[in-house]
């Protein structure tokens, strides 16, 4: 299937301080972006338009049970940003306004916005709506719709005439509602309001952006096959395998091929409404790579994440199990960015266990010029064209004695 890349070229200036009433950035921090293609308002949103006439070849169509991977390629970012969170959500929107949801919110990884250029991904699948609209109790759903304003569609497609609407979210490092005032927060009891140099609650956030760009792709079905398992061999916990993955088993890390992935065999302790230390529920993180020393953004981490999934092999993920089994594919070429020069600490927490991990690579065959004709004809044979057919089976001694040489 030919690949197919929605890009949002973002294109932005820099400027120095935002001008009318805005206090000042603390000293020795980068002036705020101004004049932001992509910015955030003060709910912490940016939304985007699908239009599939002016994307043409490039328009992909949300469609029921498929994956689809928003990219944000950040080359520079406000400083009011860091240490927050992306999410992202998906929608459509009929020509009456009626907007329905169709991939609900998921945190990209890693979840801890830096304060240098990285790649956040974010995976969500059309039909999945998490916490924004499939709840165990029907009532906290319909809740959630009211205040989002959508509905939740029979069938999660893209219906022709809709226009296909991402929401990209943002979230302050303490997961409130970026920039909204901290009397209209729905707060929560564990979770104190934030209190660093920047205030979120009083306007400080609005219009804050981002140089960088941000795409859209059918997530691609890979085919991986195992390769180098790897161990954590310094470690500060064995009950957890928290601790370092370095010398020869960090190498193993920077020669694996290109797009290969780390799957990491996990356990977690998943309970109903926990709140956290001992114990985690589905759609958190109960591990991460990155270094050893303290490195945070306003608190945060910045590491590549390792989480419990929402919905696990097709099936949901239970909210009662005190050693649910899972594992969790993590592209390499993240976990190096968030590494050390010769080594990479996993940290592990929430009461969950790193049991083993493992290389993938893509499954890659190079397949000779013969048998590309060959399966390129079959591709064709759709066209029920004789002639092509009479050419297959007139090469078919060919291919065979090309294949018995081998």
């Amino acid at each position: 299937m030919k690949k197919k890349w929605i890009l949002l070229p973002v294109v932005l200036l820099l400027a120095g301080l935002l001008l009318g009433g805005c206090p000042s950035e603390p000293e020795g921090l980068p002036p705020k972006l101004g004049n932001a293609d992509i910015t955030f308002n003060l709910n912490g949103e940016y939304w985007y338009m699908f239009l599939e006439d002016e994307l043409g070849d490039d328009f992909v169509r949300i469609e029921s049970g498929n994956n689809y991977e928003v990219t944000i390629d950040v080359e520079e970012i406000d400083y009011v940003l860091w240490g927050c969170h992306f999410q992202a959500q998906l929608y459509y929107e009929l020509p009456d306004g009626t907007l329905y949801l169709l991939a609900g919110s998921k945190n990209a990884t890693p979840q801890n916005i830096a304060d240098f250029g990285k790649k956040y991904r974010i995976t969500l699948t059309a039909g999945d709506y998490g916490a924004d609209g499939d709840d165990s109790e029907p009532e906290d759903s319909s809740a959630k719709q009211e205040e989002g304003g959508y509905l939740i569609p029979a069938v999660p497609t893209t219906p022709p005439g809709a226009i296909q609407k991402l929401r990209l979210i943002v979230k302050t490092p303490r997961w409130y509602v970026f920039g909204k005032p901290w009397e209209d927060q729905k707060q929560n009891p564990a979770n104190a309001k934030d209190n660093w140099d920047v205030d979120y609650y009083a306007g400080e956030a609005e219009g804050s952006g981002l140089l960088g760009t941000i795409s859209l792709r059918l997530k691609p079905n890979i085919t991986y096959i195992p390769g180098d398992p790897v161990v954590v061999n310094n470690l500060d916990d064995p009950q957890t395998n928290k601790g370092n993955i370095e010398s020869d088993e960090f190498l193993k890390l920077k020669n694996a091929p290109e797009g290969s992935i780390l799957r990491v065999f996990c356990t977690a302790n998943i309970v109903p409404n926990p709140s956290g230390g001992n114990n985690a529920k589905a759609g958190w993180n109960i591990a991460e790579f990155g270094v050893t020393f303290e490195y945070k953004q306003r608190g945060q981490n910045i590491a590549t994440n390792v989480g419990i999934p929402t919905i696990f092999q097709g099936v949901p993920v239970p909210t009662n199990d005190p050693a649910f089994n899972f594992y969790s594919d993590i592209l390499i070429e993240d976990i190096l960015a968030d590494a050390e020069t010769e080594l990479v600490f996993l940290n592990v927490f929430n009461g969950g266990a790193v049991n083993n991990m493992m290389i993938m690579t893509p499954f890659q065959l190079d397949l000779p010029p013969q048998i590309l004709d060959l399966l390129d004809m079959f591709d064709q044979l759709k066209e029920l064209d004789l002639e092509k057919l009479k050419e297959i089976l007139d090469r078919w001694d060919e291919i065979k004695d090309f294949l018995d040489n081998q």
